[in-house]
C-alpha cells in the first residue's frame, strides 16, 4: 500500500476500503444500526432505525459511492422515528448521526448541490424525503427540551414521557444541538426547531456563576437542567462531553456570521485560556503539547482521543480569525497527535492516555508542583515505553476514532503542505491494516501490542458508524483538490460549507 504515491490512487484506495466495510454491514446487519464484524451478528444500541446506513451517507455521495447512496436514501424513506429498538433516546447521538447525515446529504444531493448529477434523474425525488424525515425526527426528540428552563437532556424515554437524566446534561449534548436543528429550521421555513436549541444553550453563553471554572471562557463540563446552574468543582477540558461546546461556538459563528457572529470572540476567549493554561509539555518531551482536563483549580494531566479535533478547532479558528497564535498551536497540537501513534507497536494512538509534566517535582529538584505517579505509568515506564513516548496509555484500546485524520485534514487544508497528506496516508494505512477482520473494521484491544493481521484475535466485534462516516471520509477528501470538492474548508476563512461534529458538510447560511 505504501507504493501508492498519486493523490488520486490514495483516494481510489481509500474508496475501495470505504466499499469493503459497506458491502459487510450492508450483507451482515443491514438495516440495523451496527455491524459486529468477527461474528457477521448486529447491534441496535442507536434505537434501531439503521444508524451505519444513515450516518454514512453523507460519506458514500463525497466518495461516490452510487451504490450505498440509494440503498440508504431506500431506507431512510422507511424509517418510523416512534418504532425503537429501547425507549431511552439519545438526543445528541440521534441529531448528529441521524439529522445531520439527512441535512448534509440533502445540501449535496439536492437541485444546484455539487454531488446532485450522483442521482439518477428517478431518484431526485427521495431528496425531498430527506428534509421531511429530517423533520418527523425533530418532532420526535423535541419533547426532550422539556424541563422547567427549557435545557434539553440527553435521554428521552419515548414510551413513558421521562425527560431526565440525573437531572444533569453535558455541554457537548447541549450545544451540539445547536447548527443540525438549526440548519433544518433555515431549509423548512419553521423557526421552532432553532428556538428550542438557541433557548437550550443560552445558560451555556451566560453561564451561572458567571466564572463556572478558573479558566476563563473553559466550562465544567455539566450542567443542572432544572436549575441552569453549574458545579464549579466540575471536570472540564477537550476531552469528551467537554471540547465539542467550543467546537459548536466556533463553526456557527461560520455558519451563520449574522445571528452567531458573537460566539467567534467566546471560542477565542476559550482558545486562548486553553493554550494558556491547560497546554502541557511531558517531561522529557518538550516538543510534545498536550492538553489537561481540569478539575475546579487542579490540572488533571490526562487526555482522550475523542479530544484530538481540538487541533482541528484551532487550525479552523486560525483560518476564520486570520490569528497565527491559533494556527500555530493547531500545527503543535497536530504534530503531537501524530507523535502519539507513532510511538504504538500498531502506528495508532490509544484512547486515553497520561503524563507527567515538565513542571512536576522529580523527588530530585523541586518545581511547581507535585504529582501522583500510577501504576499504569511503572509498568509501562519499565518497558521504556513512557521514556521514548512521553505518555502511558491509560485506556490502550484503539475504538475506531476518526479525530486525527480530521486533524491532519485541516492542517492540510490551511497549509497545503504535502506532509500531512502524507501523514495522513500512513495513519489510514496502519488502521487498514490492523482493524481489518472478519467481513469489515474491527476494534483493537491494545494499539501496543504484537498481532497478525488479518486476525480475530487481538480485535473487539464492534464497528462503530463513523468508522464509515468520519475516518474514510477524512482519509479520503484530504486528497481531493479544490474543483472536485467545492464543499473543502477554505484556507482563507471564505468557507461556503461548514463540516458538522459527525462530518456531515453543511451549506451556510448566506448561501
Amino acid at each position: 500500500m505504501s507504493q501508492i504515491r498519486e493523490p488520486k490512487k490514495r483516494a481510489e484506495f481509500v474508496r475501495d476500503e470505504f466499499i469493503y466495510g459497506w458491502k459487510g454491514y450492508h450483507q451482515h446487519a443491514f438495516p440495523h444500526d451496527m455491524l459486529k464484524p468477527l461474528t457477521n451478528t448486529v447491534l441496535d444500541d442507536r434505537s434501531g432505525w439503521g444508524c451505519t446506513a444513515v450516518d454514512a451517507l453523507t460519506a458514500a455521495i463525497l466518495l461516490e459511492v452510487p451504490e450505498a447512496v440509494e440503498t440508504s436514501l431506500d431506507h431512510i424513506a422507511t424509517i418510523d422515528w416512534r418504532k425503537v429498538s429501547y425507549p431511552g433516546l439519545s438526543i445528541f447521538g440521534s441529531t448528529i448521526r441521524y439529522m445531520g447525515a439527512m441535512l448534509s446529504a440533502y445540501d449535496l444531493l439536492r437541485e444546484g448541490g455539487p454531488q446532485e448529477d450522483l442521482l439518477n434523474r428517478t431518484s431526485s425525488h427521495k431528496v425531498k424525503t430527506l428534509l421531511k424525515q429530517a423533520q418527523g425526527l425533530a418532532d420526535t426528540l423535541s419533547p426532550s427540551f422539556g424541563s422547567s428552563r427549557g435545557i434539553n437532556t440527553n435521554f428521552y424515554n419515548i414510551t413513558d414521557g421521562r425527560i431526565t437524566y440525573q437531572g444533569i446534561n453535558d455541554i457537548t449534548a447541549i450545544s451540539g444541538l445547536v447548527l443540525e436543528w438549526t440548519r433544518l429550521s433555515d431549509l423548512t421555513g419553521n423557526d421552532t426547531y432553532s428556538k428550542l436549541v438557541i433557548q437550550s444553550f443560552q445558560p451555556l453563553l451566560n453561564p451561572v456563576p458567571k466564572n463556572p471554572s478558573a479558566f476563563p471562557g473553559l466550562l465544567p463540563k455539566h450542567l443542572n437542567v432544572t436549575t441552569g446552574l453549574f458545579d464549579t468543582a466540575d471536570i472540564g477540558g477537550w476531552s469528551h462531553a467537554g471540547g465539542g461546546m467550543y467546537e459548536m461556538l466556533l463553526k456557527l459563528s461560520i455558519y451563520d456570521p449574522v445571528r452567531f457572529g458573537s460566539y467567534r470572540q467566546k471560542w477565542m476567549l476559550a482558545a486562548d485560556s486553553t493554550m494558556k493554561y491547560l497546554a502541557s509539555h511531558p517531561r522529557g518531551h518538550p516538543y510534545l503539547t498536550f492538553l489537561a482536563d481540569f478539575n475546579g483549580t487542579n490540572l488533571l494531566y490526562q487526555q482522550d482521543h475523542s479530544g484530538m479535533f481540538a487541533a482541528a478547532s484551532f487550525l479552523l479558528g486560525g483560518m476564520v480569525t486570520g490569528e497565527r497564535r491559533f494556527m500555530d498551536f493547531g500545527l503543535d497540537l497536530v504534530n503531537t497527535y501524530v507523535k502519539i501513534y507513532s510511538a504504538t507497536e500498531t502506528g495508532i494512538g490509544p484512547e486515553s492516555f497520561g503524563w507527567i509534566p515538565s513542571t512536576c517535582d522529580t523527588g530530585k529538584e523541586k518545581r511547581k508542583e507535585v504529582c501522583s505517579v500510577p501504576p499504569a505509568f511503572r509498568i509501562q515506564e519499565r518497558s521504556g515505553f513512557v521514556k521514548r513516548a512521553g505518555y502511558w496509555a491509560t485506556n490502550s484500546r484503539y475504538l475506531l476514532r476518526p479525530e486525527v485524520l480530521e486533524s491532519l485534514y485541516y492542517a492540510y487544508r490551511m497549509t497545503h503542505d504535502e506532509r500531512y497528506r502524507e501523514m495522513s496516508w500512513k495513519i489510514l494505512e496502519n488502521v487498514v491494516k490492523w482493524t481489518k477482520a472478519g467481513s469489515a473494521y474491527a476494534e483493537l484491544e491494545d494499539v501496543n501490542s504484537r498481532m497478525e493481521v488479518g486476525s480475530k484475535v487481538g480485535r473487539r466485534d464492534w464497528m462503530n458508524s463513523y468508522m464509515l462516516t468520519e475516518v474514510f471520509m477524512y482519509g479520503y477528501i484530504i486528497h481531493l483538490d479544490d474543483a472536485r470538492a467545492p464543499w473543502h474548508v477554505r484556507s482563507n476563512g471564505q468557507n461556503l460549507w461548514v463540516i458538522s461534529t459527525q462530518a456531515h458538510p453543511m451549506k451556510v447560511k448566506s448561501l
